[in-house]
């Protein structure tokens, strides 16, 4: 077993006691090296969305969350506000509130763990680069975070299915338009 393996030099023989790593060493390594690979495939399932796309809508095991939140540009200097950070964690106390009526804890371990992710990295860029909200799609697998044009009321609905009527009203009206104004003479 690795976390239980004795130094040996060449012949065998075991290494003087002070070579030997300790053994809580050793599973600290262990349990360090596992810690980055779950966070890296955490952040890794955080998904910066540019445009609403309702494939990423079917086939997504229940249960969901989705959650908006206005961002308070006039009260930070580049970071998010704490006050987003607050409202984004007592939506999730809620949401989990809500998924614990219906679902045991483990249904719903990957949602926890990936806003445990978001709220723990204040510096990730979508939360500095934020519009004027932020909308997040919320599964076990993944996350899809959308940047709003508009500040929404603070919402959060859990359940079975995702509630993406805000993300409808910014991708239908929010979007940047170009006119090509044509004519005979010019264009």
């Amino acid at each position: 077993h690795p976390l239980r393996a004795i130094p040996q030099d060449r012949s065998g023989t075991l290494a003087p006691k002070a070579a030997r790593p300790s053994s809580s060493r050793l599973l600290w390594r262990f349990v360090m090296k596992d810690e980055k690979e779950t966070l890296r495939k955490t952040d890794e399932s955080i998904h910066v969305m540019e445009s609403f796309d309702p494939a990423i809508l079917s086939d997504v095991p229940a249960p969901v969350v989705s959650l908006y939140i206005p961002v308070h540009h006039s009260e930070r200097e580049e970071r998010r506000d704490i006050w987003d950070r607050d409202m984004f964690k007592d939506l999730m106390k809620d949401a989990e509130r809500t998924l614990a009526e219906s679902y045991g804890k483990d249904a719903y371990k990957g949602i926890l763990e990936k806003a445990d992710y978001l709220l723990a990295h204040p510096d990730m860029p979508l939360w500095l680069h934020a519009g004027e909200g932020l909308g997040f799609l919320m599964g076990n697998d993944d996350v899809y975070v959308y940047n709003l044009f508009f500040a929404p009321d603070p919402m959060v609905a859990a359940g079975d299915t995702y509630f993406v009527k805000p993300l409808l009203r910014n991708f239908q009206y929010g979007t940047e338009y170009y006119i090509l104004e044509l004519g005979n003479d010019r264009f």
